[in-house]
């Protein structure tokens, strides 16, 4: 999956929680989870919510995002 070549990639240079990082992050569960692999998406999403929150806070449109995405597939599962 391109999403986890990119991925380590970015972690590579920057770290684990800069805002790039938590895009792709966001990118790869979304592909997850239209690929059917929902668990593994909400559990992407999960972990990716505190760090989001933590870096960008409880606000911005990127975390409420992500909480849009586990509301929508966790519905589903």
């Amino acid at each position: 999956m391109e999403y986890r070549r990119l991925l380590t990639e970015a972690t590579g240079r920057l770290n684990e929680r800069h805002p790039d990082v938590l895009d792709l992050r966001f990118g790869l569960a979304l592909a997850l989870a239209k690929a059917g692999r929902v668990t593994e998406a909400l559990s992407t999403w999960t972990l990716l919510l505190g760090d989001s929150v933590e870096v960008r806070g409880e606000r911005h449109g990127e975390t409420r995002k992500i909480r849009e995405q586990l509301d929508h597939w966790g519905a589903r599962e």
